[in-house]
């Protein structure tokens, strides 16, 4: 009798280590996500916003380039500095991003309100 008891005491010891363990890996997986999410912003989506001028003149085009232009602005709602290059100079606080090697898509990004905005499609000879 005096060993299954010692036994069962061990399971039991055993046991309550394991569910400590486990909550304490349930509590670094949630820090580590954590961490992840605050510093690369990974799973935090950007509003894509477009406005009038942008908007006018991609309706100008057939739906083909509406399409590829649709892909390559979803780009955007994950990490929209990845995508894009930073401009300079009069035009510093906008982002330019490439489209059908012709075009450049000028936007600005809002971090506290998680949102990208195209102000503007050009055709690289207007700049």
């Amino acid at each position: 009798m005096g060993v299954d008891e010692d036994e069962k005491g061990v399971l039991e010891e055993r046991e309550k280590v394991s569910a400590a363990i486990t909550i304490i890996m349930m509590v670094i997986i949630e820090v580590i996500f954590i961490y992840y999410v605050v510093i690369y912003n990974k799973y935090m989506f950007f509003i894509i916003k477009i406005k009038e001028p942008a908007e006018k003149w991609l309706r100008k085009y057939n739906k083909e380039i509406q399409r590829r232009f649709a892909i390559k602005i979803r780009k955007l709602q994950e990490h929209p500095d990845l995508h894009g290059k930073p401009l300079r100079g009069v035009l510093h606080g906008f982002w330019e991003l490439y489209f059908e090697n012709k075009f450049r898509i000028l936007y600005t990004i809002d971090y506290p309100e998680q949102t990208v905005t195209i102000e503007a499609i050009k055709h690289k000879d207007e700049f």
